[in-house]
């Protein structure tokens, strides 16, 4: 009778977190509820988040994604199996996105879902592991901003006040998907990338192809963009699978 009663004021949160905005009183009660069925929930919300913030930066999005994970465990956890129609919205969000399985995004996901896993057995009922799989791909595309940092030296051949407008934009791009931060190109220093927009002078500079070196047109074009995106999710993926452990 409780479960059930528990269930039903879940859906009566679901409906209303709708509606009011999660700062409100009533989204506070009812995600801090003080029954057992509650306390459980969030235990399982608070193993996603502090996993997801073991790797990322996700203190503008908490209070947000705390909702969403805590009604979608929470769903999975009332009705495994539940039918999901996310697939969709994953597979338009994917486009020009290739996460292998050996990727150290889904690697990531896979070791999220594990957990979730050893906490209850709803999370293995059939169904459940490509509905998690939809939801934790979705929010790696949307939390992109790793807590580790990639640095990109530019080299032009341009002036100093030029380079201040070129390095702005590129930096305004990218930090939008990537924590980068992209510098007038210094021998002395270290970086994950470097972009010019004249091969000659790198050539000239003596910069070796021993890490990405890309060319780009002044402010990038689409096709630009294209190959530094993937290059920087390329070390994503890698910086993803650093201590990526199962206990």
């Amino acid at each position: 009778m409780l479960h059930f009663i528990e269930g039903i004021a879940f859906f009566v949160f679901s409906f209303y977190a709708r509606i009011f905005p999660m700062k409100s009183e009533l989204y506070k009660n009812l995600y801090l509820g003080m029954t057992q069925f509650s306390t459980r929930m969030r235990s399982y919300t608070h193993a996603v988040m502090d996993f997801l913030a073991s790797k990322f930066d996700i203190s503008t999005m908490h209070q947000e994604l705390q909702l969403i994970f805590f009604t979608e465990l929470t769903t999975l956890a009332l009705m495994p199996g539940t039918i999901t129609n996310a697939h969709q919205l994953v597979y338009t969000a994917m486009q020009g996105v290739y996460w292998k399985p050996e990727s150290g995004q889904m690697k990531f996901i896979h070791v999220v879902i594990s957990r979730l896993q050893r906490l209850s057995t709803a999370f293995s009922a059939p169904g459940a592991e490509a509905v998690l799989t939809e939801r934790l791909t979705m929010t790696l595309l949307l939390l992109r901003h790793t807590r580790r940092q990639y640095r990109i030296g530019l080299l032009t051949s341009h002036d100093l006040p030029v380079n201040y407008y070129l390095r702005k934009a590129l930096n305004e791009q990218m930090t939008a998907n990537f924590n980068v931060v992209v510098t007038n190109y210094d021998s002395t220093q270290s970086y994950d990338i470097i972009l010019t927009t004249s091969m000659e002078m790198a050539d000239l500079m003596g910069i070796k192809n021993d890490l990405p070196l890309i060319q780009m047109q002044d402010f990038g074009t689409g096709s630009d963009f294209v190959v530094l995106y993937w290059y920087l999710d390329t070390l994503v993926s890698g910086y993803l699978r650093t201590d990526l452990s199962e206990p």
